[in-house]
C-alpha cells in the first residue's frame, strides 16, 4: 500500500467518471477537451510537473480520487469476470470512526 498513490497514473480520471470507451471515441475533440473530466486530468498532472505518474499523497481529494479511479477497476473486473456488485462500504463512515478517537489522542497529548 505505501506505493498505491505514486503508482496510478491520472488518464483514467476521464475514465473512471466518463467511462473509457466515451473518452476513447471522443479523443481529440473540444468536448473532451473542455470537460470537467480532463480538466481535472491536467489539475492533477500540474501538481506533478506536467507527469501523468502519481497522484499526490495525502490531501483529501487525492483519496476521493483513488476510490474513485477503485471503484471504476472493481466495476470492471465484475464485469469481466461477470461477478455480483456488492454495495460499496461506507468509506467515508470508517474513516470519520477512525479519526475521532485519533484526533482526541492527539489533542490530550501533554
Amino acid at each position: 500500500m505505501p506505493r498505491f498513490y505514486p503508482s496510478i497514473y491520472t488518464y483514467p480520471i476521464p475514465w473512471a467518471l466518463s467511462g473509457k470507451d466515451k473518452c476513447k471515441a471522443q479523443m481529440n475533440t473540444k468536448a473532451l477537451k473542455s470537460s470537467y473530466v480532463t480538466q481535472l486530468d491536467v489539475f492533477v498532472r500540474n501538481m506533478h510537473d506536467r507527469q501523468a505518474t502519481g497522484i499526490p499523497t495525502g490531501p483529501e481529494t487525492s483519496r476521493i480520487l483513488a476510490e474513485v479511479i477503485s471503484v471504476a477497476i472493481d466495476i470492471e473486473l465484475q464485469r469481466l469476470y461477470d461477478l455480483p456488485y456488492p454495495a460499496p462500504p461506507n468509506q467515508h463512515a470508517r474513516f470519520r470512526a477512525a479519526e475521532a478517537p485519533a484526533r482526541t489522542h492527539v489533542h490530550d497529548r501533554p
